[in-house]
């Protein structure tokens, strides 16, 4: 008896820190959300004019924040370069780094598109060069 009442004390207390956190999460206004993607093209965008050279973090790729940056990493890729030649190897075939980033990386599908689309209009920029 006493471990139900534990348990249901503990269910309690989960859901009132729950219900708690949710209604101190900012809810986002329509211009904060235009704000946010006029900073993801404004990204994209800058990934896309400089060199490769000059891309100095993941965290400067479309698509990637701190979460992908984190599980990139425990796979050894530290560097936009090394992502590139990610993408080389699956040879610049977009579906297959998508999923790649979704199998190994537990990415959404929505960020590895992001990615992958970045990386192969880079590529296709290098190459042109």
């Amino acid at each position: 008896m006493l471990v139900f009442l534990f348990l249901a004390c503990f269910i309690c207390l989960w859901m009132f820190r729950f219900i708690r956190a949710r209604r101190l999460v900012p809810q986002m206004t329509s211009s904060q959300m235009t704000d946010a993607a006029t900073s993801t093209s404004k990204k994209r965008s800058t990934f896309l004019s400089i060199p490769l050279s000059a891309v100095v973090s993941l965290s400067q790729v479309p698509g990637i924040g701190p979460v992908t940056l984190e599980r990139l990493a425990v796979r050894g890729i530290t560097t936009p370069s090394q992502l590139v030649g990610q993408f080389m190897v699956l040879n610049r075939d977009r579906a297959a780094m998508v999923s790649w980033l979704c199998s190994e990386c537990s990415t959404r599908r929505r960020e590895g598109e992001m990615v992958a689309e970045a990386l192969f209009e880079k590529s296709e920029r290098m190459m042109v060069l």
